[in-house]
């Protein structure tokens, strides 16, 4: 049986007098709570934001220095 409360992708709700993101992955709402729905959009754009740093950046970084260590000697 599917999670009833699971979204294709992430989904902004209203709980209670609250905005929420519910995870798209586990259906869990964040901890997060906002003021407005386009609060809760720019949560969730900072969030992918984030994510996409971590995924090109890092690797980057990580060769780099691999690269260049004698510069930290």
């Amino acid at each position: 049986m599917k999670n009833k409360n699971k979204c294709n992708g992430s989904c902004i709700e209203k709980v209670g007098n609250k905005w929420r993101v519910r995870s798209g992955k586990t259906g869990k709402l964040w901890d997060a709570e906002y003021n407005s729905r386009a609060d809760a959009e720019a949560g969730l754009r900072g969030y992918f934001t984030n994510e996409s740093i971590k995924k090109i950046v890092k690797p980057l970084v990580e060769k780099y220095l691999a690269e260049n260590m004698f510069l930290l000697t």
